[in-house]
């Protein structure tokens, strides 16, 4: 779960089966984002691994079927997919780094994403120095400098993103 930056009263709870859900702990009530298939603005599966708010703001969960970021306010969704040119059906996490962009674990690699222009930069695979395709959900952290961490099946990857002139990662065990 993480706190909301507009009001620290307000949880966001990612849920594996229930949706997104938001906890006012002054009513103490919830109020529950499920899958409604018909549509298309609610969110892409009941399974949501992460869930982030960006620096600018911005809200993005992370599921079994996809990414999308929600309007706290209009309460929609817009999902990415690869109609939008993100071809994981699966994000498990995602983390900013200091210039902005997201990076997201995914089924098919390391995406990084520019959050302004919503399209992916590049999916950094094994070809590209990843442990695996695959990621752990919320096994992400970043350190005080910048650099960003990135737990899979087969290891832990560990990069600062401002450094990869040479598009390539350098794992860590």
């Amino acid at each position: 779960f993480i706190r909301d930056r507009d009001d620290p009263n307000i949880m966001w709870i990612a849920t594996w089966g229930g949706g997104l859900d938001r906890f006012d702990k002054r009513t103490e009530q919830f109020t529950h984002h499920q899958r409604v298939p018909q549509k298309p603005d609610s969110i892409n599966s009941n399974t949501v691994f992460d869930v982030y708010e960006d620096s600018r703001g911005k809200f993005w969960v992370c599921t079994d079927r996809g990414l999308a970021r929600f309007d706290k306010k209009t309460r929609v969704f817009k999902r990415f997919d690869k109609n939008r040119g993100l071809e994981a059906k699966i994000v498990h996490n995602v983390l900013e780094d200091n210039q902005g962009f997201l990076w997201f674990g995914t089924d098919i690699g390391l995406v990084k994403f520019d959050p302004q222009s919503e399209t992916v930069i590049k999916i950094y695979t094994r070809e590209d120095g990843l442990h695996s395709h695959n990621f752990f959900a919320t096994a992400r952290g970043k350190t005080r400098d910048g650099q960003l961490w990135f737990g899979g099946f087969n290891g832990l990857n560990s990069f600062y993103p401002q450094e990869l002139a040479d598009n390539r990662l350098t794992p860590q065990v």
